[in-house]
Formats: structure tokens, C-alpha cells, sequence
């Protein structure tokens, strides 16, 4: 493969923030509909959901919290919806069995092993 022509993020300001509006908008979007995946497939409401998600850290606590643990829930629910796009997208030679294209592959796994 030659490297003619090909340009780095340098020879194109916009490059980087159009991958980092398209992390944000995929992670955003993910995260939410994960939760209501979870919803739909386990029949309980996204507040049991969330404070299911909160309870990670805080255990048993999380379920009496209150609003708190819910929203608590949602923040990490996005935190970790953002971590592996951003993971597969800034590295894909870290998954060479992807060919290169860890961001086809990253959703679809990652939903496959999160439940």
C-alpha cells in the first residue's frame, strides 16, 4: 500500500473534530439505546436499569439512592458508551484481526458481551 497521498490529521484541522463529534453523537446515542435495550429485554423499568448500572460502585446502596444513583447510572452508562468508541477509533492497529476497521466491528461487540 502506498503512502502516497495519504494526509494526517495535521494537513486537516477539521479531521479531529469531526471524529470527535462523531464519538460523542455514536457514544451518546449508543449508551441510550443500550438502555433501552435492557428495558425491553429484561421487562424493568430504566431506573432499576441505571441504578443496576450504579450499583457497580456503590453495591447494594445503589438500589435506596434515589435519583442520585439513577443519574449516577447514566453518567457511567455514557462514560463507558464513550470509552470504546474512542478506544477502537484512536487505535485500530491494536485489533489487527479487524483489519483495521475496529470501529465496524467495536458496536456489535461491545453490545454482544455488556449483557
Amino acid at each position: 500500500m502506498s503512502m502516497v497521498g495519504v494526509r494526517s490529521y495535521r494537513d486537516n484541522p477539521n479531521a479531529m473534530s469531526n471524529n470527535l463529534r462523531a464519538i460523542l453523537a455514536g457514544g451518546f446515542i449508543a449508551g441510550t439505546i443500550d438502555i433501552g435495550a435492557a428495558v425491553a429485554l429484561y421487562h424493568i423499568g430504566p431506573i432499576t436499569i441505571l441504578q443496576a448500572i450504579a450499583s457497580g460502585l456503590l453495591g447494594k446502596a445503589a438500589y435506596s439512592g434515589g435519583l442520585n444513583t439513577v443519574v449516577l447510572g447514566l453518567v457511567l452508562q455514557w462514560v463507558m458508551s464513550l470509552i470504546i468508541p474512542r478506544s477502537l477509533c484512536s487505535r485500530p492497529i491494536a485489533f489487527p484481526c479487524l483489519g483495521g476497521d475496529g470501529w465496524r466491528w467495536g458496536l456489535p461487540m461491545a453490545s454482544r458481551f455488556s449483557w
